[in-house]
């Protein structure tokens, strides 16, 4: 939307059409055709190939793109590769109440949620919170990238 202003309404504008105004049609349209940018997070590829444009350090784009393709080495992925077997093993090493995958280790463990919470009051961008590593990704990637963020 761009900066608040006192004294304006706040809203969501529907990219897909002129008016800015979601419609059935207009998101049928966006899901038969599969080429925009809207239909990005349903498809891995596409926005895996949008790290490497973010502004971030390589180390960070790596970690990222490893993420969203859910090879960070986790006690579930471990497990899956049977790599460990143990189940007492599985819990994660920060808060030990549920089993370590990427979604809890990066977003619903308290540790990592602190984190979260932490970085968007550093930023000023609040949102719902994110139960997916992808949906994650796709909320915050579009920030620094316009000139006034930068």
């Amino acid at each position: 939307m761009g900066e608040w202003e006192m004294g304006k309404t706040d809203g969501w504008i529907w990219k897909e059409t002129k008016d800015g105004i979601y419609t059935t049609k207009s998101a049928y349209s966006i899901l038969q055709s599969g080429s925009s940018e809207s239909s990005a997070p349903n498809d891995r590829v596409k926005m895996t190939a949008t790290v490497w444009d973010i502004p971030a350090p390589q180390k960070a784009k790596v970690t990222a793109w490893r993420a969203l393709r859910d090879r960070l080495l986790t006690c579930a992925n471990l497990r899956k590769r049977n790599v460990m077997i143990d189940e007492v093993e599985m819990n994660c090493n920060a808060c030990f109440e549920s089993v370590e995958d990427l979604n809890h280790t990066l977003l619903r463990c308290p540790k990592a949620s602190a984190i979260w919470d932490g970085i968007s009051r550093w930023i000023g961008f609040q949102t719902a919170r994110s139960q997916a590593v992808q949906d994650h990704y796709f909320a915050f990637s579009h920030l620094g990238k316009g000139k006034k963020s930068k």
